[in-house]
């Protein structure tokens, strides 16, 4: 492999990255029009659901080969990136993230998503019983987001609307957003490891690669005036790993972190980075580019963290 391969593999991937993240973003608002709920709903469950396949795939993996604790780096580290570098770069690169006051109110209770995996691990350990907790609070937010569907979308007037196709569309391009993110990222690994840059740059690239899907969806729909879509895929992403994905991981392997101070800063930058972009949100209800600048730099701060976490400077 040469490096003007990955370069032309990246491209591509960009290419088909943003077309599948297009479709998604379109189908989205005629489905969320179509059942009279909100965009930020339909993404909180279905796209955002869908988004954490990658993050599920790997920690389960890891959990059948008893190695639990992966699954739970991986969680926390992606959604730090979710809450920070996401909504950082979307705010930052658009004319903001502006968002429905109800949207903002209904996501003040997923602090306590966030909160619970990291108060069930004080014990140093998320067990069985734990992640059937967890598993059940998300059954619960999921009917709670249903019951609480307020919806701010126009009424969808086409004619001959076929919702099934309308979800066929949607599942297929999400499908592609996640293929396109993991061709990306294993070609921006390898060209790394090419050209034999440091194993901290390796890992930037590995964390940004994971959340290229919400990324590019985010984006789109924010440059599209949706940004209520782009804000419930983020937030779905995270409370779908948080309750989830960690309740599966724990269910079939708990989860016994060998340093469980590395899962507890990583847990502690994840609730403050919630706590950021709400306080952000609370008097003109935007994410502007300043607090997009705010909260890549809350992700930088994090990444110098667990790097000297891992050289044990701390």
């Amino acid at each position: 492999m040469n490096l003007v391969y990955y370069l032309l593999v990246i491209i591509a991937g960009f290419f088909v990255l943003t077309l599948s993240a297009k479709q998604a973003m379109k189908r989205t608002v005629n489905i969320s029009r179509h059942f009279g709920v909100s965009e930020f709903v339909i993404c909180f469950i279905l796209v955002g659901a869908i988004a954490v396949f990658p993050e599920m795939s790997i920690g389960i993996n890891s959990a059948l080969s008893g190695n639990s604790s992966l699954g739970l780096g991986i969680v926390f580290g992606s959604n730090v990136a979710d809450l920070t570098l996401v909504l950082g770069l979307v705010a930052l690169l658009t004319k903001g993230i502006k968002l429905h006051p109800h949207t903002i109110n209904k996501s003040k209770w997923f602090i306590f998503a966030v909160l619970l995996p990291v108060l069930l691990l004080f014990d140093g350990t998320i067990s069985r019983l734990d992640g059937f907790l967890l598993i059940l609070s998300f059954a619960c937010y999921v009917v709670y987001m249903f019951v609480n569907k307020k919806n701010h979308t126009k009424p969808f007037l086409k004619k001959n609307f076929n919702i099934y196709f309308e979800i066929f569309i949607l599942l297929v391009s999400l499908s592609f957003l996640l293929l396109a993110g993991k061709i990306i990222n294993d070609a921006a690994q390898g060209m790394g490891m090419m050209l034999a840059l440091p194993l901290i740059f390796l890992g930037i690239i590995l964390a940004i690669g994971t959340c290229l899907p919400e990324l590019m969806f985010a984006f789109q729909a924010s440059e599209n005036n949706h940004s209520e879509s782009g804000f419930g895929d983020v937030l779905g992403n995270v409370v779908t790993d948080c309750l989830a994905t960690l309740g599966i991981i724990s269910m079939i392997s708990p989860i016994t972190p060998v340093a469980p101070l590395f899962g507890f800063i990583a847990g502690a930058f994840m609730i403050f980075s919630l706590f950021a972009v709400l306080f952000f949100l609370e008097d003109d209800y935007i994410l502007s580019r300043r607090d997009g600048i705010m909260l890549i730099s809350i992700y930088a701060i994090f990444l110098v963290v667990q790097t000297l976490l891992e050289y044990s400077l701390l």
